[in-house]
């Protein structure tokens, strides 16, 4: 993997963990939405993560489902993280 391509990953990757980690109350309707945006533009990261893996891993880009599911049985995981990510996934289409 060149040094592009990792950076790609680092830069997603600090992304997620610093939205996560810096979620405000929810004192008001502004912050509200301000939470949902971090959450779902973290979750849309996760999957461009989900994407580039399949890549990096030969088996193509498909649709996201596909993609999680075929990581999962390729690199022999737990299906309840299939579970998981797929309703991770159903929190944003």
């Amino acid at each position: 993997m060149d040094a592009d391509r990792k950076r790609r990953y680092r830069e997603k990757i600090a992304y997620i963990i610093e939205n996560m980690e810096n979620l405000p109350e929810a004192t008001n309707s502004v912050k509200k939405k301000a939470i949902f945006y971090d959450l779902h533009t973290s979750i849309e990261a996760c999957l461009t993560l989900l994407s580039m893996i399949a890549k990096d891993l030969g088996m193509g880009v498909k649709d996201d489902r596909t993609n999680i599911h075929r990581i999962v049985e390729n690199r022999n995981l737990n299906k309840e993280l299939e579970e998981e990510l797929c309703v991770m996934l159903s929190c944003v289409k």
